[in-house]
């Protein structure tokens, strides 16, 4: 939670978007010790999802303005949405995510991934994405405990920034 805290600590006033989104993003990848991390934000209708930031460990993807659509990844949507977190350990065998494995998993070469949901004003909209490229990963409650209170710091800032 370094960054976000500096850069809350930092601050004089609202914080820019962009600054949260990499601060928040950065934490998770510290925190988790996961390959790469990405920031998606739901369209209105909550039928697509489109990445707002990425950072890769390795730096070999950006995902950024990558686009998914409800209409191609049915399950996946209703599980996020419905369920708050998806925590798949192989992408390739969990029925949430085995639907993206051609389209996005295989050319980003992720293994694992742990989803959360970020509402705003009790409605989904968005989520962050925790993703392993280079091992499997057996996700804990601790991971989700970790990117639930992150997630919550950060939603406070962008409530904070888009008020102002």
């Amino acid at each position: 939670m370094e960054n976000i805290k500096k850069l809350i600590l930092e601050s004089d006033g609202p914080l820019p978007e962009k600054d949260i989104l990499s601060a928040l993003a950065q934490d998770v990848l510290d925190q988790l010790d996961v390959d790469l991390v990405s920031i998606w934000y739901f369209d209105d209708g909550l039928s697509k999802i489109t990445c707002q930031h990425s950072v890769d460990k390795f730096k070999k993807r950006e995902l950024k303005d990558t686009v998914l659509l409800a209409a191609d990844f049915p399950n996946y949507f209703t599980a996020m949405i419905e369920g708050v977190t998806i925590r798949a350990d192989d992408v390739t065998s969990d029925r949430n995510t085995i639907e993206l494995v051609d389209a996005y998993f295989n050319p980003n070469d992720i293994k694992s991934l742990l989803d959360y949901i970020i509402y705003t004003n009790g409605k989904p909209t968005g989520l962050i994405c925790c993703e392993t490229t280079s091992t499997y990963r057996h996700w804990q409650d601790s991971d989700e405990t970790i990117i639930r209170a992150l997630t919550v710091m950060a939603g406070m800032e962008l409530r904070n920034a888009s008020s102002n």
